[in-house]
């Protein structure tokens, strides 16, 4: 998949904006081996079409080396784009261990 210059910009602003509310000693909070499953709730800014697999190869892209090492960690991920009235642009990540 060949990344925009508009998606590796917001992969850069989600890691600095993690690393922002993170105590950098301590990363990533999961380390391989482990296995894990992340849900996703993104709430775009505005109602233009963006497909959820993009929006979710991104998000998880940037989670890279922060929350975990690898994103090969990831073993199940659900995705929904909610759009919100009024100038919303966020994400909702859940995740945890797989047991």
């Amino acid at each position: 998949m060949i990344v925009s210059g508009e998606g590796k910009d917001y992969k850069a602003h989600m890691k600095k904006h993690l690393l922002k509310q993170l105590d950098v000693r301590d990363l990533p909070l999961f380390p391989k081996p482990m296995r894990l499953e992340c849900s996703i709730q993104a709430f775009p800014p505005d109602k233009r079409g963006r497909d959820v697999d993009n929006i979710q190869k991104v998000l998880l892209d940037s989670l890279t080396g922060i929350i975990w090492e690898d994103d090969v960690q990831v073993y199940k991920v659900s995705a929904e784009k909610i759009y919100a009235e009024g100038d919303k642009n966020y994400c909702i990540v859940t995740i945890k261990e797989m047991e």
